[in-house]
């Protein structure tokens, strides 16, 4: 087998887009921490880190540019398979808008008789183009990505059940309180000798 030029590989590189470029991502890509969860739209503990202990993390490292933060779904449920598929469904600019409120509201579109119908009007009520998503919510393209995700992060990070986070690479699994979250987070800043 021929050997690969440096040039070649940097082409092949250049061409292929990074995983963590297509995925929409809150805060500075030069952040010096990134935090990843994997989390699932129905999962309890997830909807109590969205809802009490996100929007602290936000204010306070994610708009200063202190961490970037990534959502990648392992949806543990049918219902938040969906809704999983859904948050795929929007825009970059409108992903974590939209999962807010899918994670906010979950008691509302998931016990629903008609999930993607309650879905559907969830996006209506953002004001998110519903005709795109209406027909991205019927691709299975989307819901095989969403399948990947979730298949990655037992493959790569051994992720057992949700939430399990990735702080710069460490996995910490389980609820983790504000304060927890906030040393975790100082830790990974300035680590502790």
């Amino acid at each position: 087998m021929k050997p690969v030029s440096i040039l070649m590989l940097t082409l092949i590189c250049a061409l292929m887009p990074s995983q963590a470029a297509a995925e929409p991502a809150m805060g500075s890509p030069t952040a010096p921490v990134t935090l990843v969860e994997y989390g699932s739209l129905t999962c309890g503990h997830c909807v109590r880190f969205h809802r009490d202990v996100l929007p602290h993390l936000e204010q306070k490292y994610i708009d200063t540019g202190r961490v970037r933060f990534i959502f990648r779904d392992y949806p543990t449920s049918a219902e938040a398979t969906r809704g999983a598929v859904a948050a795929q469904c929007v825009s970059s600019e409108a992903y974590y808008s939209t999962l807010h409120t899918l994670f906010l509201s979950v008691g509302q579109w998931s016990r629903a008789s008609d999930v993607d119908a309650a879905l559907k009007q969830k996006v209506e009520e953002l004001g998110l183009n519903t005709a795109e998503f209406r027909d991205c919510l019927k691709d299975p393209a989307t819901e095989a990505a969403v399948a990947q995700s979730r298949r990655q992060g037992a493959q790569e990070f051994d992720v057992l059940g949700t939430p399990t986070f990735l702080i710069n690479g460490q996995i910490v699994r389980g609820t983790r309180t504000l304060e927890q979250m906030e040393s975790l987070i100082d830790n990974a800043v300035s680590p502790v000798q």
